[in-house]
């Protein structure tokens, strides 16, 4: 793999949490326009690594670059200013908010009205359902929904890099099955993609690149699409 083809690389990362080191000297490059997936038992490292690329993770040493640029410890506003966007595990919308309102704090850091309202535009028409409920409140969503709505308001930013923890968590198959097809939409239209997955088997199957993590090391890595 060719520098350049890198979107993200991590140089020697020792990172963790307060005191507790979790990684020590992780080495990775995240290859630009393609999907690359980090998987892995519990505790070997595998949120530990995208919350050091997204500063939720305290950094010791080592850098994260971006097109080469250092963006270690950049808070979030900068990471999304940079093209950075993170969807993090769990609840990822606010559930108070309605659709529309949840999109529209997507794009709290666009000050141009004009723009914002362009780009929720362009988000309803990816996904349609969000333009028919954008004045309901998210509480009321499906999960497939719900994950529509978390992808749009990342999508909002414009980033160049999405970066998604265990997005397929709590989801029944059916609808794991779309969003993995809307995550291979989005690199199909030149967005870079890091996801830590726990369906190990599904992640392998979509990415370009897996990161095979245990006991907080690579074990091995796996070329899908190259």
């Amino acid at each position: 793999m060719k520098k350049e083809d890198n979107m993200i690389e991590l140089k020697n990362i020792k990172a963790g949490y307060g005191k507790f080191e979790v990684l020590h000297g992780m080495n990775m490059e995240i290859p630009r326009g393609k999907i690359t997936a980090i998987i892995g038992p519990n505790g070997s490292g595998k949120s530990t690594v995208i919350k050091s690329i997204y500063n939720i993770a305290d950094v010791y040493s080592g850098k994260v670059l971006l097109n080469d640029e250092d963006i270690t410890n950049l808070q979030a506003h900068e990471l999304i200013r940079h093209g950075v966007a993170y969807i993090p595990q769990g609840k990822r919308i606010f559930e108070e908010l309605t659709v529309l309102e949840n999109l529209e704090l997507g794009a709290e850091f666009i000050n141009d009205k004009e723009l914002c309202e362009t780009r929720i535009k362009e988000v309803f028409r990816k996904y349609p359902v969000l333009e028919k409920r954008q004045k309901k409140l998210a509480y009321g969503l499906s999960g497939g929904e719900r994950q529509q709505l978390a992808l749009g308001r990342a999508l909002i930013q414009k980033p160049e890099v999405i970066i998604m923890d265990e997005p397929s968590i709590g989801l029944s198959p059916i609808l794991q099955k779309d969003l993995f097809l809307m995550i291979q939409e989005l690199r199909d239209e030149g967005l870079t993609i890091l996801i830590v997955e726990q369906n190990a088997k599904k992640a392998i199957e979509i990415a370009d690149k897996t990161y095979i993590l245990e006991n907080k090391k690579i074990r091995e890595v796996y070329l899908g699409g190259y």
